[in-house]
């Protein structure tokens, strides 16, 4: 199929800018190539599906369910930040904020919008009014590593995948 963009769009420019933007956000670099493969088009349009929900969520201020290759259970957070790499989030247990994450996009399994009384109760109390951004840069590791030493806090560093941490400031 092919789409008329001056339907779309006012202009080829226009197009043409926000094209190169979408390509600046996303990175689909790992699927070139691929993409004739049935089994990797689909994990592209799944990746995309999930960072579509998680930026979503962050619009509209809603708790998400979050499922990681690495952990049978799920925990519950309100995301911050998103890109093809990268969810930067703030945890949520029973009606209070529990510290921000930093975790792989490719070791999200499922992400889902909780659909429940949470969403409500979160707002009548304020705790949604206490979701916000730390100001941490998550493009890639070595930006996320100056933004949280320029925080000068204690931060913890897990690698759920063996079970190892490290506590201290950056």
């Amino acid at each position: 199929y092919t789409w008329a963009v001056e339907e779309i769009y006012p202009s080829t420019s226009a197009w043409e800018t926000e094209y190169k933007n979408v390509e600046k956000e996303i990175d689909f670099s790992t699927f070139k190539g691929n993409l004739s493969n049935k089994k990797a088009f689909l994990d592209c349009m799944k990746k995309q599906e999930k960072i579509d929900l998680i930026q979503k969520s962050i619009t509209e201020k809603e708790i998400c369910r979050c499922y990681f290759s690495y952990d049978p259970s799920f925990f519950y957070c309100y995301p911050n930040a998103v890109n093809d790499r990268f969810i930067l989030g703030q945890e949520e247990d029973d009606f209070l904020l529990d510290g921000y994450f930093i975790r792989k996009i490719s070791h999200l399994k499922k992400v889902e919008i909780r659909m429940d009384h949470c969403n409500a109760i979160n707002q009548m109390i304020g705790v949604t009014d206490q979701v916000m951004h730390p100001g941490v840069d998550i493009t890639d590791w070595r930006s996320i590593f100056e933004s949280l030493s320029s925080i000068d806090t204690f931060v913890i560093i897990e690698d759920n995948t063996c079970e190892q941490f490290a506590i201290g400031v950056i």
